[in-house]
């Protein structure tokens, strides 16, 4: 935002790229430290009313809803982690 605003009242090119530069740098590190702080997701993650929610989908016949519901509530979840996850309610 900074980067528009001095574009916008200076016109040069120098201060909107020396303002980028440390969003870029701090968008890079803070990606990296959210990548390096993920867990794999356990069973033992799961909330009870998680539970209750994927043994109710899979009452009726939702397989693939209660895999992807897990993938929704867990980020970063593989498919085959979540049904990992799933078969253990079956």
């Amino acid at each position: 935002m900074a980067a528009l605003v001095a574009k916008l009242y200076v016109g040069g090119f120098a201060l909107p790229l020396a303002l980028m530069l440390p969003a870029f740098v701090f968008l890079v590190v803070g990606m990296l430290k959210q990548q390096r702080d993920e867990k794999p997701v356990e069973f033992a993650d799961l909330e009870e009313w998680q539970r209750e929610d994927l043994k109710s989908l899979l009452e009726s016949g939702q397989y693939g809803t209660a895999v992807r519901q897990v993938q929704l509530w867990f980020r970063g979840t593989s498919h085959e982690r979540a049904e990992e996850i799933v078969q253990r309610l079956t």
